[in-house]
């Protein structure tokens, strides 16, 4: 009996919480399913940061584990700890995707998005608790973290994107890759930040875009369907004819959106859009 007990007691080692971390292999919130069940995978996580240093917990934000990795580096922003510059550049890197379990929600998500939206949420929550703080906007871990984003080479989830042209006004410098992003990329996001900060500064390449650039790019990815669903808001929303007359010739010839077809007639048959 003794054996037994003392067998149970002492095999919760750091190395089997790991191995049982690692084969459940899903980012898991305290609370799980319909019951708000205690998560297992949760409860490992915790056990595995209380029998391990500071150190220790660094070292795993390189485990070669997304889902473990995760963890560390989503406890260490809570705790204050760490280079959360470093971590999100990290993931942006390792562009893995993880499945996640929160509340009754299974889905999936990029590393990296976990990370920004942890310092972001947690930037929100201090900000809630104190309205008299702006930290989204003058927050200087999170601007760098924006700068990654709008800079990175790679397009990255487009939620990210929303967050950072919504997080303050940037400094001129800036603009060329804004516009970059938004006229040559394509990218919804940035061109309503144009929009909302230099409508008459950028009012002919507005037009040019629209009229000669637009009618003809393919937007195929899920990032793509997105920033069409943007640029079709904005032409139906200018109360320019021409501008809706586009709108509705590109629903009419562009065959993407179908995959999402009910949320994007929710939005446009307001409009007079005929599906």
């Amino acid at each position: 009996m003794l054996l037994l007990l003392g067998s149970f007691v002492f095999g919760q080692t750091k190395e089997e919480l790991i191995n049982s971390i690692v084969k459940n292999n899903q980012l898991e919130s305290n609370c799980i399913g319909y019951g708000c069940s205690e998560s297992t995978q949760f409860n490992n996580f915790q056990k595995l940061k209380n029998l391990s240093s500071d150190d220790e917990l660094l070292n795993l934000t390189q485990h070669p584990n997304s889902v473990l990795r995760t963890y560390a580096i989503l406890d260490l922003i809570e705790s204050g700890k760490g280079n959360i510059t470093d971590f999100f550049e990290q993931e942006l890197i390792n562009n893995q995707e993880i499945t996640t379990f929160k509340g009754c929600i299974i889905s999936s998500d990029l590393t990296y998005s976990e990370v920004y939206h942890s310092y972001w949420g947690k930037l929100i929550s201090e900000e809630y608790k104190n309205q008299s703080l702006n930290l989204i906007e003058t927050d200087s871990d999170l601007i760098k973290l924006d700068s990654l984003v709008i800079y990175h080479p790679k397009d990255i989830t487009w939620l990210i994107y929303a967050r950072v042209f919504k997080n303050r006004k940037y400094d001129e410098s800036y603009l060329p890759r804004i516009k970059e992003l938004a006229f040559e990329r394509n990218n919804s996001y940035a061109f309503n930040y144009l929009n909302e900060f230099y409508p008459k500064e950028f009012s002919e390449e507005t037009k040019e875009y629209f009229t000669s650039i637009f009618p003809k790019v393919k937007f195929d990815s899920e990032n793509e369907i997105f920033y069409l669903h943007g640029f079709l808001e904005f032409l139906f929303e200018s109360e320019n004819e021409e501008f809706i007359q586009i709108a509705k010739a590109k629903l009419k010839n562009d065959n993407s959106w179908k995959s999402k077809s009910s949320w994007f007639k929710h939005s446009f048959q307001k409009y007079g859009v005929k599906f």
